[in-house]
Protein backbone atom coordinates (compact mmCIF):
# COMPACT_ATOMS: atom_id res chain seq x y z
CA UNK A 1 0.00 0.00 0.00
CA UNK A 2 0.96 3.51 -0.55
CA UNK A 3 0.93 6.53 2.19
CA UNK A 4 0.20 9.81 0.91
CA UNK A 5 -0.26 12.85 2.73
CA UNK A 6 -3.90 13.86 2.84
CA UNK A 7 -2.99 18.10 1.81
CA UNK A 8 -1.87 16.16 -1.36
CA UNK A 9 -5.49 15.05 -2.14
CA UNK A 10 -7.89 16.65 -0.42
CA UNK A 11 -10.89 16.06 -3.43
CA UNK A 12 -10.00 12.36 -2.99
CA UNK A 13 -10.20 12.20 1.15
CA UNK A 14 -13.43 13.92 1.13
CA UNK A 15 -14.79 11.85 -1.14
CA UNK A 16 -13.79 8.80 0.75
CA UNK A 17 -14.84 10.35 4.05
CA UNK A 18 -18.50 11.63 2.61
CA UNK A 19 -19.04 7.86 1.01
CA UNK A 20 -18.20 6.54 4.58
CA UNK A 21 -19.30 9.50 6.97
CA UNK A 22 -20.95 7.12 9.98
CA UNK A 23 -17.77 6.32 10.71
CA UNK A 24 -17.11 9.52 12.16
CA UNK A 25 -20.59 9.96 13.03
CA UNK A 26 -22.04 12.41 11.32
CA UNK A 27 -24.63 12.36 8.38
CA UNK A 28 -24.27 13.99 5.23
CA UNK A 29 -24.01 16.35 4.46
CA UNK A 30 -20.44 16.45 5.57
CA UNK A 31 -19.46 20.35 6.11
CA UNK A 32 -15.69 21.29 5.66
CA UNK A 33 -15.20 22.54 8.89
CA UNK A 34 -16.27 18.75 10.28
CA UNK A 35 -13.77 17.14 7.86
CA UNK A 36 -10.67 19.83 9.21
CA UNK A 37 -11.70 19.12 12.67
CA UNK A 38 -11.30 15.09 11.88
CA UNK A 39 -8.46 15.36 9.65
CA UNK A 40 -6.04 18.32 9.74
CA UNK A 41 -3.85 18.27 6.89
CA UNK A 42 -0.68 18.49 8.85
CA UNK A 43 -1.36 14.99 10.54
CA UNK A 44 -3.70 13.31 8.41
CA UNK A 45 -3.05 10.62 5.65
CA UNK A 46 -4.75 8.22 2.47
CA UNK A 47 -3.15 4.80 2.33
CA UNK A 48 -3.85 3.65 -1.18
CA UNK A 49 -4.07 0.22 -2.60
CA UNK A 50 -3.08 0.51 -6.34
CA UNK A 51 -5.30 3.38 -7.44
CA UNK A 52 -8.17 3.27 -4.93
CA UNK A 53 -7.80 4.88 -1.17
CA UNK A 54 -8.07 1.90 1.01
CA UNK A 55 -8.20 3.86 4.11
CA UNK A 56 -7.99 7.65 5.69
CA UNK A 57 -6.76 8.48 8.75
CA UNK A 58 -5.19 11.00 11.60
CA UNK A 59 -2.52 10.77 14.50
CA UNK A 60 -3.07 13.60 17.34
CA UNK A 61 0.17 13.32 19.20
CA UNK A 62 -1.49 15.36 21.80
CA UNK A 63 -1.07 18.50 23.88
CA UNK A 64 2.51 18.95 24.85
CA UNK A 65 5.73 16.63 23.47
CA UNK A 66 6.12 14.48 26.33
CA UNK A 67 2.36 13.65 26.68
CA UNK A 68 2.59 9.86 26.71
CA UNK A 69 -0.64 9.45 25.30
CA UNK A 70 -1.79 9.91 21.59
CA UNK A 71 -5.20 9.73 19.86
CA UNK A 72 -6.49 8.42 16.28
CA UNK A 73 -9.53 8.27 13.96
CA UNK A 74 -9.38 5.47 10.88
CA UNK A 75 -11.82 5.75 8.40
CA UNK A 76 -11.99 2.16 5.88
CA UNK A 77 -13.98 -0.67 4.89
CA UNK A 78 -11.20 -2.97 4.44
CA UNK A 79 -9.41 -5.13 7.11
CA UNK A 80 -6.19 -5.01 5.75
CA UNK A 81 -6.26 -0.93 5.09
CA UNK A 82 -7.21 -0.93 8.82
CA UNK A 83 -4.46 -2.81 9.96
CA UNK A 84 -1.94 -0.86 7.85
CA UNK A 85 -3.18 2.23 9.45
CA UNK A 86 -2.92 1.12 12.36
CA UNK A 87 0.60 -0.15 12.22
CA UNK A 88 1.62 2.94 10.45
CA UNK A 89 -0.01 4.95 13.36
CA UNK A 90 1.58 2.64 15.96
CA UNK A 91 5.04 2.86 14.36
CA UNK A 92 4.70 6.47 14.41
CA UNK A 93 3.33 6.77 18.24
CA UNK A 94 6.18 4.33 19.23
CA UNK A 95 9.04 7.01 17.37
CA UNK A 96 7.66 9.79 19.48
CA UNK A 97 7.47 7.32 22.55
CA UNK A 98 3.99 7.21 23.43
CA UNK A 99 2.92 4.76 25.75
CA UNK A 100 -1.07 4.61 25.26
CA UNK A 101 -2.84 4.61 21.57
CA UNK A 102 -6.61 5.48 21.88
CA UNK A 103 -9.43 5.62 19.33
CA UNK A 104 -13.46 5.20 19.95
CA UNK A 105 -15.90 3.33 17.93
CA UNK A 106 -19.73 4.00 17.53
CA UNK A 107 -21.96 0.48 18.79
CA UNK A 108 -23.05 0.01 15.49
CA UNK A 109 -19.92 -0.07 13.52
CA UNK A 110 -19.18 -3.80 14.95
CA UNK A 111 -16.59 -4.76 12.09
CA UNK A 112 -14.43 -2.27 12.83
CA UNK A 113 -14.90 -2.87 16.80
CA UNK A 114 -14.11 -6.89 16.09
CA UNK A 115 -11.29 -5.51 13.76
CA UNK A 116 -9.79 -3.69 16.60
CA UNK A 117 -10.32 -5.81 19.52
CA UNK A 118 -8.45 -8.33 17.24
CA UNK A 119 -5.41 -5.64 16.76
CA UNK A 120 -5.25 -6.16 20.77
CA UNK A 121 -7.37 -3.17 21.23
CA UNK A 122 -9.34 -3.08 24.53
CA UNK A 123 -12.32 -1.48 25.64
CA UNK A 124 -11.48 1.08 28.30
CA UNK A 125 -15.14 2.23 28.40
CA UNK A 126 -18.61 2.03 27.21
CA UNK A 127 -21.07 4.38 27.40
CA UNK A 128 -24.34 3.10 27.22
CA UNK A 129 -26.98 4.58 25.05
CA UNK A 130 -25.22 7.21 23.66
CA UNK A 131 -25.30 6.96 20.54
CA UNK A 132 -28.57 6.92 18.10
CA UNK A 133 -29.02 5.80 14.73
CA UNK A 134 -32.51 4.72 12.77
CA UNK A 135 -34.48 4.71 15.78
CA UNK A 136 -32.03 2.45 17.76
CA UNK A 137 -29.59 3.24 20.67
CA UNK A 138 -25.88 1.91 20.45
CA UNK A 139 -23.28 2.23 23.21
CA UNK A 140 -19.94 4.59 22.61
CA UNK A 141 -17.09 2.51 23.36
CA UNK A 142 -13.49 4.41 23.93
CA UNK A 143 -10.76 1.52 23.01
CA UNK A 144 -6.91 1.62 24.04
CA UNK A 145 -3.79 -0.51 23.62
CA UNK A 146 -0.81 -0.09 25.72
CA UNK A 147 2.23 0.15 22.92
CA UNK A 148 4.60 -1.14 26.04
CA UNK A 149 6.48 -0.07 29.22
CA UNK A 150 5.01 -1.22 31.69
CA UNK A 151 5.99 0.56 35.30
CA UNK A 152 8.73 -2.04 35.83
CA UNK A 153 10.01 -1.32 32.83
CA UNK A 154 9.99 2.83 33.45
CA UNK A 155 11.54 2.24 36.93
CA UNK A 156 14.16 -0.09 35.57
CA UNK A 157 14.68 2.35 32.81
CA UNK A 158 14.85 5.05 35.23
CA UNK A 159 12.07 7.21 33.69
CA UNK A 160 10.02 6.95 37.01
CA UNK A 161 11.31 6.99 40.64
CA UNK A 162 8.71 6.27 43.20
CA UNK A 163 8.72 7.23 47.17
CA UNK A 164 6.11 5.28 48.87
CA UNK A 165 4.89 5.88 52.52
CA UNK A 166 3.73 2.45 54.77
CA UNK A 167 1.63 2.60 57.96
CA UNK A 168 3.50 0.16 59.87
CA UNK A 169 0.87 -0.57 61.83
CA UNK A 170 -1.02 -3.01 59.07
CA UNK A 171 2.17 -3.30 57.49
CA UNK A 172 0.63 -1.79 54.27
CA UNK A 173 1.13 1.30 51.96
CA UNK A 174 -1.33 4.32 52.30
CA UNK A 175 0.45 7.33 50.19
CA UNK A 176 2.76 7.05 47.49
CA UNK A 177 4.64 9.90 45.44
CA UNK A 178 6.30 9.28 41.52
CA UNK A 179 8.64 11.43 40.01
CA UNK A 180 8.49 10.89 36.36
CA UNK A 181 10.61 12.66 33.57
CA UNK A 182 9.80 14.89 30.90
CA UNK A 183 10.96 13.40 27.66
CA UNK A 184 12.38 16.25 25.78
CA UNK A 185 16.31 16.35 25.60
CA UNK A 186 16.18 20.41 26.37
CA UNK A 187 13.95 19.17 29.96
CA UNK A 188 16.06 16.79 31.35
CA UNK A 189 16.21 19.45 34.79
CA UNK A 190 12.59 18.52 35.14
CA UNK A 191 10.74 16.28 36.34
CA UNK A 192 6.70 15.85 36.59
CA UNK A 193 5.00 14.77 40.09
CA UNK A 194 2.33 12.56 41.13
CA UNK A 195 0.61 11.52 44.14
CA UNK A 196 -1.65 9.46 45.59
CA UNK A 197 -2.74 9.25 49.36
CA UNK A 198 -5.61 7.15 50.61
CA UNK A 199 -8.60 8.85 51.66
CA UNK A 200 -8.52 7.47 55.19
CA UNK A 201 -5.25 9.00 55.77
CA UNK A 202 -5.50 12.39 54.22
CA UNK A 203 -4.80 15.15 56.83
CA UNK A 204 -2.82 12.97 58.86
CA UNK A 205 0.74 14.96 57.27
CA UNK A 206 1.52 11.92 55.00
CA UNK A 207 1.68 14.46 52.05
CA UNK A 208 3.77 16.21 53.92
CA UNK A 209 6.42 13.42 54.86
CA UNK A 210 6.09 12.23 50.87
CA UNK A 211 7.11 15.87 49.90
CA UNK A 212 9.94 16.25 52.16
CA UNK A 213 11.40 12.69 50.48
CA UNK A 214 10.87 14.18 47.27
CA UNK A 215 12.60 17.44 47.86
CA UNK A 216 15.49 15.08 48.76
CA UNK A 217 15.62 12.59 45.59
CA UNK A 218 14.98 15.48 43.41
CA UNK A 219 18.23 17.72 44.86
CA UNK A 220 19.77 14.38 44.38
CA UNK A 221 18.84 13.73 41.07
CA UNK A 222 19.98 17.07 40.33
CA UNK A 223 17.11 18.77 38.96
CA UNK A 224 16.10 22.30 39.67
CA UNK A 225 12.48 22.34 38.81
CA UNK A 226 9.46 19.54 39.84
CA UNK A 227 5.97 20.50 37.79
CA UNK A 228 2.47 19.21 38.57
CA UNK A 229 -1.08 19.73 37.42
CA UNK A 230 -4.11 19.94 39.99
CA UNK A 231 -7.49 20.45 38.41
CA UNK A 232 -9.05 23.52 40.41
CA UNK A 233 -11.34 22.89 43.04
CA UNK A 234 -8.98 20.44 44.82
CA UNK A 235 -8.02 22.76 47.70
CA UNK A 236 -6.51 20.49 49.68
CA UNK A 237 -4.26 19.37 47.40
CA UNK A 238 -3.44 23.05 46.13
CA UNK A 239 -2.96 24.15 50.17
CA UNK A 240 -0.57 21.02 49.97
CA UNK A 241 1.32 21.62 47.07
CA UNK A 242 1.46 25.57 48.49
CA UNK A 243 3.48 24.58 51.81
CA UNK A 244 5.43 22.44 50.28
CA UNK A 245 7.06 25.20 48.16
CA UNK A 246 5.08 25.27 44.66
CA UNK A 247 3.88 28.14 43.46
CA UNK A 248 1.36 28.55 39.96
CA UNK A 249 3.16 29.29 37.07
CA UNK A 250 -0.54 29.36 34.69
CA UNK A 251 -3.97 28.13 33.52
CA UNK A 252 -4.69 25.69 31.24
CA UNK A 253 -8.54 25.17 30.20
CA UNK A 254 -9.47 21.47 30.76
CA UNK A 255 -12.84 19.20 30.67
CA UNK A 256 -13.62 17.24 33.41
CA UNK A 257 -16.85 15.34 34.32
CA UNK A 258 -20.05 17.51 33.93
CA UNK A 259 -18.23 21.05 33.22
CA UNK A 260 -14.69 23.09 31.97
CA UNK A 261 -12.43 23.57 35.06
CA UNK A 262 -9.09 24.84 34.63
CA UNK A 263 -6.13 22.62 35.11
CA UNK A 264 -3.27 24.78 37.40
CA UNK A 265 0.53 24.08 36.76
CA UNK A 266 2.58 24.87 39.44
CA UNK A 267 6.03 24.25 40.30
CA UNK A 268 8.97 24.14 43.16
CA UNK A 269 12.18 25.57 42.03
CA UNK A 270 15.28 23.72 43.77
CA UNK A 271 18.42 26.16 42.48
Amino acid sequence: MRLTALDQDIAAGRKYLNERSLQIGHVLPLSEEHFKEYFPERNSFLLYSVRAVDALFAFHSGREKWTPRADFVVVTDSLAGLKEAVGRIEDTAVAQEKLVLRTRIFGYDRKRLQALKALDYKIGASIPGAVSLDGKRFDLHYLYKELGGTYEEWFDKRRVFPIVCEDESIGEPVGILDLSRADPDVMQHVMILGMYVRAEYQGLGVGMLLMDAMKTLAKRLNLSRVMLTVFGGNTPAEKLYVKAGFVECGKLPGWLQEGYINERYMVLQLD
